[in-house]
Order: structure tokens, then C-alpha cells, then sequence
């Protein structure tokens, strides 16, 4: 049986790739209310392969372009063996997805991905609980649930903000443009409608009442430390007033069963859905260590800002289960919940080197979001700039047409490239004539192209104006554990930051984490512990000399790698989630030597070390699919 928590809230997840997918299902398992919110028409996130990319802005400096959410590129493998990419429940082999695998490789394309997530997703009843085609425009602080009456409520949830987001649909969106509206304002005069969950029809409807803040401040004046000693809330975006004109409603919200959701379920394969038949994909971008270093100590800020506390102006009415939603004239609707956690991924929103006269060369420049395949490079002279690992994966990919590669970056893996690949250093300019100029002065003519694989910018610019959190060099700030920002913990949290990690049991342990808290079951540290906590940790990082764009790195040479992070994740959550496996993390070593070893083959070449633990690995995960089936008997 599920042990479900005391505290059941409503949860609005943004995002349903794999970190928004296991998120959701965590949620449910622990009896939360979840709505997912996704911008696009199916569940996969990055890994639902998209062949159009931002050919108005291949470089994606323009924050007006279209955008693409997509880093896919059509060849691209799994850089890591399929067994460390499960969940802890939900293996991913080819006997689990029956026939929706097409690819039984070890390291399999990213259409096999795609499918599996979408067959968790079938497999734990996640798509009536996602709205698709759904863009966060806005997501704000609003009135705390301290004057609830639920006495079981912890008292970091009762000192938290609830929110109010604003959302947008595709279709909402361009009719608004069609009728020549600016898209989704929010201060616009609003009319009231009932909020529904995501499938109306698998809901009984719950009526409650609540009040908005009809003018809710949030300053930085503050009020004292609450006296609870647990507390996690205070709240201190900067003085920005949040509008919503008052409403009272009575919404429709749904009471949902965890074991209907597959979390306990003996007839989960009833309700499979099909899938949709577009082809689906996964970019495993890693992110590029190749841009200008800065040193740690001039960006690691001071929390005292961040520690305000929530500036509570106006109670709300019990509303532990209610949602309202309002329809403004340019179709943006705006819902209220208890909690939401951010699963938006970090793999869109490019980072590029600054390169003097980047903007005078003639020739083709994109970044690697928008590489979609090798072929437009055939004949030309190439420079790629970046060597983490989709550097090396784009250098060789395109070595293959190109009539020569110039690969360039600070630093290099031990690897041997190819013939027609040189290796050279930074690029530093770039020339209207074609001439490009590296960093120990080498000069190189007759460059037709040059593709940026230099990692990607967290982004959340629903967030924007809130002060909540700000991001800069790479660095998610104010964020305890990369998860919780202290100031409005526990009701606003981030799964999906960390990189150079196995992300997929990562995801699942973040999300267990966030579920358990909002329920009671797990508790956090006080909100000064956690900031104190943050700042050590930037201290820790300072004093080893690592940069502050690796703030959310994990790979064993960290002062906090992936294997003790998980372990402690594990441990707040409670006993009966179990430390990782062992052979996960030998598998994950032998595959990290693999690949340097053997870049071109390592996918479909193994020796014996690689052999043994592969084995391990699929012993453990034929065992987890065993259980899976006798758990469905």
C-alpha cells in the first residue's frame, strides 16, 4: 500500500518531460490534487523530437523568437546504457513497453525514449492530469495559507505563499492575435469561470470558498522570524505589487484516489492510452564547460535579501482542494494553487560565448539547440566550439560531410580525433572575410560556418519580477539542495536542475522529496538553516576553485557529487526509500571511461568490464520488471 501523507494540497506541475512526468506521479502517489501544465502536444519534453528549430534565430539571442522547445537532432543515440536511465520502478527494457519498442539497443535512439515516457505515463495514468498546449505566462505569490484551519497542515505550508498562475493555450494564443490582442495580459479585466481539474470527467466535484487579496504586497520590510522552529516560509520577492481583483468562487476540483493513478493500482494497464504518432526524440545536450570563466567569488551573493519574511496582508478561506481560473479577453486564464513545482528543463534557452564580430561574419552560425542534422554542412570548413560531450558528438557527426573541422575549446578529453579534425583553441574573433582568430593567435581563412555547442541558460521567465530566484553564470539562486528557494519553501520547488548526473533516478528522487514535504511526511530544515545551508555550500565551491557556472554540476570531481546528494535526498525522505544501487554507479563509471576510450564505437562496442556490470544491470531490472508484473497480477 501507498502511505499517503496527512497534508493533501492542490500541486500545478509546469512542464511534462521525464522530470514533470515522474513529479506528477510522485504527487499523486502522495494524495496531492496534481495539474500539469505543458507547452507542447504530447508528454517527452525534450525528448519530443521537433525537425523544425528557430530558423529566424539560429543562435537564439532574439527573447521575442519563435521558439523551439526541442534540442533534438534526428541521429542522435543515448550517451548513457538504457538500465541507468530507469525509475526506480519502471525499468526501461523492451519487455516493459511491449510493443511500443522499436529500438532494443543498449544505447537506443531517442524515439525509443520518447516511447517508454510515454508508456510510463500510460502505465501510471498521468495524461488526465496534464492540460497540453498550455504556456505558463506568469506565476506570482499570493496570499499565505497561514489562517487555514487544517491543524495537520505542517507549519512550513501554512507560512508558505499559495500562487496564482497564468496560463495560455496555443489555441487561446493565436486567436487573440488573430483579433489583433496583446498576448495573455494579465491586468486586463477578467471574467470569472469555474476552474475543472485536467479530466473533469474522472472527478467528483469538491466545492470551496476563498477571497484573493485584493491588493496583495510583498516587501521587504518584513515582518519577525515566525516563532515555529521548523519554519520554512518567509517570502521576500522585492517590492512588486501583484494584482487580482477580488473573486469569490466555487470551484469544481477533484478528490482523486492515489491508487487510481497507478500507484497502487491492480489493473493499471486498463486505462493505457495510445500515444501519439508523431516521432519523438531526446537531446542529451550536455552542458558545455566552454565559456568565458569567471571567478566564483564575484557572483556568490549575499542571502540576507532572501530571507524576508512572507508579508501577509490578507487571510484566504480553506482552499486546500480549489483551483479558480479566470478568462480574460485575450484568452490567458489564471489559476490558483497551494504549490507548484518547476520541471521546464534546462535544454532551450542557448548560452553563447561573447566572440568579437560574431555579428560581422558572413557565413552560418548557430548554436547546437537548433542542430538538426550534419548534412547542410557538407563541403564547408567548420568551427565547432565546445568539447563537453555534444561538442564531441556534433565535431564527429559532422566531420563525416564537412571537408574539415576545426574543434575548439580550452580543454579536450583524451580522446583521438579524427583526421579531418583539428584540434585548436578558443575562438576568440570572427571576420566579415571568413577569417576566424583563436586565443593563441592561430589565424584560420575560408570559414564557411561555425556551430556553437556551449551549454544552455536556466531560464524561467514566468518568474520574471518576482525576485524570487535570479539566474546568472548558470546558478539558480537562492536554491537549497537545487530544489527549494528558502524564502517561500515548500510550496515553490525546482526538480531538473542538476547536470552531469543520472538524471531520470535523480528526477524521481527531487520529486519524492517535494511530494513528502507538502505532505508532511519528510520535513526541511528552518528556513535560516536552509539559507545559512546555501551559503556554506558557495563557500565550499569558492574555496575549490570551482567556477560558479558548475553551481549545479554533480560529476565526481565536485565537492558534492551525484552519489552522495542522492543519498542524502533519500535519507530526508524517509526509510523506506532505499539508497541508489551500486551497480548504478559502476555502470555509470565503466560507461564515463567507455566513452573517452572509444568515442566512435563505445555505443556498440563493450569489453569485458562493461559486459559484467551490464549484466548486473539487467538481472536488477529484469527483478524490477518481475515486480512490476506481479504488483498488476
Amino acid at each position: 500500500m501507498v502511505k499517503i501523507g496527512t497534508n493533501q494540497l492542490s500541486v500545478a506541475v509546469i512542464g511534462a518531460g521525464a522530470a514533470g512526468l515522474v513529479a506528477t506521479r510522485e504527487l499523486l502517489c502522495e494524495g496531492h490534487h496534481v495539474t500539469a501544465f505543458e507547452q507542447n502536444d504530447n508528454v517527452g519534453g525534450i525528448w519530443d523530437y521537433q525537425e523544425e528549430c528557430e530558423t529566424e534565430d539560429l543562435l537564439g539571442r532574439n527573447p521575442n523568437r519563435r521558439h523551439v522547445h526541442s534540442s533534438m537532432y534526428s541521429s542522435l543515440r543515448t550517451n548513457l546504457p538504457r538500465q541507468i536511465m530507469s525509475f526506480s520502478d519502471f525499468p526501461f527494457i523492451p519487455e516493459v513497453m511491449g510493443d511500443r519498442s522499436h529500438d532494443s539497443r543498449r544505447f537506443p535512439s531517442h524515439t525509443e525514449v520518447q516511447a517508454w515516457l510515454e508508456v510510463f505515463a500510460a502505465k501510471f495514468h498521468l495524461r488526465p492530469h496534464i492540460k497540453f498546449n498550455s504556456q505558463i505566462v506568469s506565476l506570482r505569490p499570493i496570499t499565505s495559507a497561514a489562517a487555514n484551519s487544517n491543524s495537520q497542515m505542517p507549519a512550513s505550508v501554512k507560512t508558505a505563499p499559495r500562487w496564482k498562475l497564468t496560463v495560455q493555450t496555443a489555441a487561446s494564443k493565436h486567436a487573440a492575435q488573430r483579433a489583433g490582442q496583446a498576448p495573455c495580459a494579465t491586468e486586463t479585466n477578467s471574467t470569472k469561470s469555474q476552474a475543472k481539474p485536467a479530466d473533469p470527467a474522472a472527478s467528483s466535484p469538491t466545492a470551496g470558498n476563498y477571497s484573493l487579496a485584493a491588493d496583495v504586497r510583498v516587501s521587504l520590510e518584513a515582518s519577525s522570524e515566525p516563532a515555529e522552529a521548523d519554519d520554512l516560509a518567509s517570502h521576500h520577492p522585492d517590492s512588486n505589487r501583484f494584482h487580482s481583483r477580488h473573486a469569490i468562487n466555487k470551484p469544481t476540483w477533484s478528490r482523486h484516489d492515489a491508487t487510481s493513478n497507478g500507484c497502487n493500482s491492480r489493473s493499471s494497464d486498463q486505462h493505457t492510452q495510445s500515444s501519439d504518432q508523431h516521432t519523438q526524440s531526446f537531446d542529451q545536450h550536455t552542458q558545455s564547460s566552454d565559456q568565458h570563466t569567471q571567478s566564483s567569488d564575484q557572483h556568490t551573493h549575499a542571502h540576507s535579501s532572501h530571507t524576508q519574511p512572507y508579508s501577509e496582508q490578507q487571510n484566504s478561506a480553506d482552499s486546500r482542494h480549489a483551483a479558480i481560473s479566470q478568462s480574460g479577453p485575450s484568452g490567458c486564464t489564471e489559476y490558483d494553487f497551494d504549490a507548484v513545482v518547476v520541471c521546464v528543463g534546462n535544454y532551450h534557452q542557448p548560452n553563447l560565448p561573447e566572440i568579437k564580430g560574431m555579428d560581422d561574419f558572413k557565413g552560418l552560425q548557430m548554436h547546437a539547440h537548433n542542430y538538426r542534422s550534419s548534412s547542410m554542412f557538407a563541403g564547408m570548413q567548420v568551427i565547432v566550439v565546445g568539447a563537453s560531450f555534444s561538442g564531441e558528438e556534433l565535431a564527429r557527426a559532422i566531420a563525416d560531410v564537412a571537408s574539415h573541422v576545426f574543434h575548439s575549446a580550452r580543454s579536450f578529453q583524451e580522446s583521438t580525433p579524427r583526421d579531418n579534425i583539428t584540434r585548436v583553441a578558443m575562438l576568440t574573433e570572427l571576420s566579415s572575410d571568413g577569417v576566424a582568430l583563436f586565443q593563441d593567435g592561430t589565424q584560420i581563412a575560408n570559414i564557411d560556418a561555425v556551430i556553437y555547442c556551449t551549454g544552455y541558460q536556466y531560464a524561467y521567465p514566468f518568474l520574471e519580477g518576482t525576485g524570487l530566484v535570479t539566474s546568472h553564470d548558470m546558478r539558480v539562486d537562492p536554491l537549497w539542495q537545487h530544489i527549494f528557494p528558502p524564502n517561500v519553501a515548500p510550496t515553490l520547488a525546482f526538480v531538473g536542475l542538476i547536470w552531469k548526473s543520472l538524471r531520470n533516478p535523480q528526477f524521481e528522487l527531487q520529486s519524492k522529496l517535494v511530494a513528502r514535504v507538502l505532505s508532511g511526511r519528510a520535513q526541511l530544515p528552518s528556513r535560516l538553516q536552509m539559507v545559512q545551508e546555501v551559503a556554506d555550500f558557495y563557500q565550499q565551491l569558492v574555496d575549490c576553485g570551482v567556477p560558479v557556472r558548475y553551481t549545479h554540476n554533480q560529476t565526481n570531481i565536485m565537492p558534492v557529487n551525484q552519489w552522495s546528494y542522492n543519498a542524502k535526498l533519500a535519507e530526508i525522505c524517509g526509510p523506506d526509500v532505499p539508497k541508489q544501487p551500486d551497480w548504478l554507479q559502476a555502470l555509470y563509471a565503466a560507461t564515463s571511461v567507455h566513452i573517452v576510450g572509444r568515442p566512435d564505437s563505445f555505443r556498440d562496442e563493450w569489453g569485458p568490464q562493461e559486459i559484467a556490470v551490464y549484466d548486473i544491470a539487467d538481472k536488477f531490472c529484469t527483478q524490477m520488471m518481475q515486480e512490476l508484473r506481479d504488483h498488476n497480477a
